[in-house]
């Protein structure tokens, strides 16, 4: 059996030793196709993954503007609501020390500061004064003024507050 294939190999190898070379093209033809086929398919892989990331950054620039656009409407209507209770505020407090100086707001009697000669006469003449357990003092319509003037401006500030508030709810949402 031996013999067989020893005599085999005989007849053989000189056909083989002849076409090496061209056995030797084959595979080297052969092993070049196969790396073209694979930089193809990375190449083509490659395009893929640029198509894919270009497709993934539209779809988050288009998130991100859906969201920008949300958070705009969000604090327009805020801003808009905002806006109105300042008016509003602003047109009660003018209204407020227009009835104050027209007389038909009247502050609480405890409030209220004495006529000048009611405090005078008391003080000079204290048999004269009308009212003997009424002390000197109270607010002049001025200080009023003053005072409702200053608690609009605390109320702005808590209307400035409660806007901030409604708008970082809204973006925790």
């Amino acid at each position: 059996m031996i013999s067989l294939i020893v005599a085999a190999i005989k007849r053989l190898l000189p056909r083989l030793i002849r076409d090496l070379p061209w056995i030797a093209c084959a595979f080297l033809a052969a092993g070049v196709y196969w790396q073209g086929h694979k930089a193809d398919a990375r190449a083509t892989q490659i395009e893929q993954m640029k198509t894919d990331a270009a497709n993934s950054e539209a779809q988050w620039q288009s998130r991100v503007r859906g969201i920008e656009q949300e958070r705009q409407a969000l604090a327009d209507s805020i801003e808009s609501h905002y806006l109105q209770d300042e008016q509003h505020g602003a047109d009660t407090t003018e209204r407020t020390i227009s009835d104050l100086r027209r007389g038909t707001l009247k502050l609480r009697r405890q409030l209220a500061a004495r006529d000048a000669t009611d405090s005078l006469i008391a003080a000079q003449h204290p048999s004269a004064a009308r009212d003997y357990g009424q002390t000197p003092g109270g607010l002049r319509q001025k200080d009023a003024e003053f005072l409702i003037r200053f608690a609009d401006t605390a109320d702005s500030r808590t209307r400035q507050l409660s806007a901030c508030q409604e708008y970082l709810d809204g973006l925790s949402r």
